[in-house]
């Protein structure tokens, strides 16, 4: 009995040694300290000065219209009349982004209407308010874009992305098929333009409309 005690006795003891003794492995650790995220940063900046030779990147509310830049032309239109306007934006962020225009709040005005507009049949007359006038629907639009390398090319260096009345185009997102690259300064083009058998309908008729540029991470 003594001798089944005491190997019982060991049996724990050598049990006890295993599972709780401290052994001396080698070790090493090592730490990497001070690690940090950082957000990127995607910022559309605007030429306010497309006529000049050096470029003034600028945020809202310094964005220019096109009565800054081509005030007597497009003040005094008429049948025949068309014009090129080219606007320059940048990516001043770090992160890429697709390029978007949007017209938005296209507004007619008849301006109460001038002897030979009131004899065309269906045009709006006696009202000068908004909501009167034909004039959005008679300004042909294409909107195109490109980078710097093909300023003065053919057109056909340019990407079109919409074309069409003002009217028509209007409400209507409108991106370029690839994104800026970071740090890159690219342009987008208005091309405008009235038939010239347009006729006396669009006489001292106006139109106001807003263009917003949008620079998006997300592909469209």
């Amino acid at each position: 009995m003594r001798k089944i005690l005491f190997s019982v006795m060991t049996l724990v003891l050598v049990v006890g040694l295993v599972g709780g003794g401290a052994f001396a492995y080698f070790s090493d650790t090592e730490t990497s300290e001070d690690n940090t995220f950082t957000a990127g940063t995607l910022d559309l900046k605007f030429d306010n000065d497309p006529d000049g030779s050096v470029f003034n990147w600028v945020d809202d509310p310094d964005l220019i219209n096109v009565n800054d830049v081509m005030d007597e032309c497009v003040n005094n239109l008429k049948p025949g009349d068309s014009d090129i306007i080219i606007i320059g934006i940048k990516n001043a962020g770090t992160v890429d982004g697709w390029a978007d225009i949007h017209i938005l709040n296209v507004v007619d005005y008849d301006n109460g209407g001038t002897e030979p507009e009131i004899a065309v049949p269906d045009t709006n007359t006696g009202d000068p308010g908004a909501g009167e006038g034909e004039l959005s629907m008679y300004v042909d639009v294409v909107l195109s874009y490109g980078d710097k390398s093909v300023i003065g090319s053919t057109w056909d260096a340019w990407v079109e992305v919409a074309s069409g009345t003002l009217a028509a185009i209007a409400c209507t997102d409108y991106y370029w098929t690839a994104p800026i690259e970071a740090g890159v300064d690219d342009y987008w083009v208005i091309e405008f333009s009235i038939a010239s058998d347009v006729g006396n309908i669009i006489q001292s008729d106006s139109v106001e409309f807003d263009v917003e540029f949008s620079l998006d991470q997300e592909e469209p």
